[in-house]
């Protein structure tokens, strides 16, 4: 267990994914935080404070808008980042996403999650795998993304999607 996890609790989720995409392009993908709002239906607002640390909200399993702010523990690009987050109500998490370069240009990705439900009606759905579950499709999401920017066609998209976006008021 890490250390910067192991202090909030022993909730330690571990969940693991592979992508087809080097460790480098994961890793730059991962630490851009902004587009986290288009990866995750939970995450509703990001802003980015300064290089290690953002705020971000976010809807939780039971429906409730949450502010959290999170700091970067740990980056060694390409291969690992660490994080912490708090949030007003006392809730806090810590996490850390290491990426393992694979045969046939694949990537694995292991992520830890420390987050310990801190209302009744989040302890219920943690108990009914509704946290895992939504971690899970996250990961999933997130797998779908970066292999979609591997291909030259979806870049072109993507960038051209990015300018006309911009362009609105």
């Amino acid at each position: 267990m890490r250390p910067e996890v192991a202090e909030i609790s022993t909730h330690l989720r571990r969940f693991s994914i592979e992508i087809g995409a080097s460790p480098g392009v994961i890793y730059d993908c991962w630490t851009r935080i902004e587009q986290l709002p288009r990866l995750s239906p939970a995450i509703l607002r990001v802003k980015r404070i300064d290089a290690s640390q953002m705020l971000y909200e976010a809807v939780d399993t039971i429906g409730c808008r949450r502010l959290w702010d999170l700091r970067i523990l740990e980056r060694v690009p390409g291969h690992r980042l660490a994080w912490r987050s708090e949030c007003g109500r006392g809730a806090a998490s810590a996490g850390w996403a290491e990426l393992t370069a694979l045969p046939g240009a694949r990537t694995q990705l292991d992520v830890g999650l420390d987050y310990r439900p801190s209302s009744f009606l989040e302890r219920v759905a943690d108990a009914l795998g509704w946290i895992d579950a939504g971690i899970r499709r996250d990961l999933q999401r997130f797998a779908r993304h970066v292999e979609a920017a591997q291909e030259p066609s979806l870049v072109e998209s993507a960038a051209g999607a990015q300018l006309s976006g911009s362009q609105r008021h």
